[in-house]
C-alpha cells in the first residue's frame, strides 16, 4: 500500500512538472509569436510608400499582445500631411529641395513610429514641432521669393 502512494505522489509530481514544463514552452511560443509579428509590423511600415494605405491584410493587434506604447497616428493624418507638402512644393519649383527634406524627415519619422518602444511622448511631440517649422519655413520662403519677384518685375517695367 505504501509503495502504491509512494507511486501516485511520484506520479503527480511527474504530471505537474509535465504541466509546467509545457505552459513555459506554450509561453515561449506566444513570444516567439509575438517577436515575429512585430518585426513584420516594422518592416512593413518602413516599406510603406509615403501616403501609400495602409493594407487591409494587416494584423490587428490581439489583447494578448497589448503593450503600453504611444501608437502612430492614424493613416489620414499622413496623407493631410503629405497633401500640405505637395500643396506647398506645387507652389513653387524651387521648393523642391525643401519638399524633397520633408520627405525625408517625415519618412524617418514613421520609422520612428514603427518602434514599438516608444516611451516618451515627448519625441513624438519633438518630431511634428520639426515639421511645422519646416514647413513654416516653406511657405515664408515661397512667399519671400514671390515679393521678390513681383519687384523684380516692378523694377523691369520701370
Amino acid at each position: 500500500m505504501q509503495a502504491l502512494s509512494k507511486l501516485r505522489g511520484k506520479l503527480k509530481e511527474l504530471g505537474r512538472d509535465l504541466k509546467k514544463m509545457a505552459q513555459e514552452d506554450n509561453e515561449a511560443k506566444k513570444a516567439a509569436e509575438r517577436a515575429k509579428r512585430e518585426r513584420e509590423q516594422f518592416l512593413v511600415a518602413n516599406k510603406e510608400m509615403v501616403g501609400s494605405p495602409r493594407p487591409d491584410t494587416a494584423k490587428k493587434s490581439t489583447p494578448a499582445s497589448t503593450r503600453e506604447v504611444t501608437p502612430a497616428p492614424p493613416n489620414h493624418f499622413y496623407k493631410a500631411m503629405i497633401s500640405q507638402f505637395l500643396r506647398a512644393a506645387k507652389k513653387s519649383k524651387s521648393l523642391d529641395k525643401m519638399y524633397n527634406k520633408m520627405i525625408e524627415s517625415f519618412n524617418s519619422a514613421k520609422t520612428f513610429f514603427a518602434c514599438k518602444d516608444i516611451e516618451k511622448p515627448e519625441d513624438l511631440l519633438l518630431i511634428f514641432a520639426e515639421f511645422n517649422a519646416l514647413f513654416d519655413q516653406a511657405v515664408f520662403d515661397m512667399q519671400q521669393r514671390m515679393k521678390r519677384r513681383k519687384r523684380d518685375q516692378r523694377r523691369a517695367e520701370q
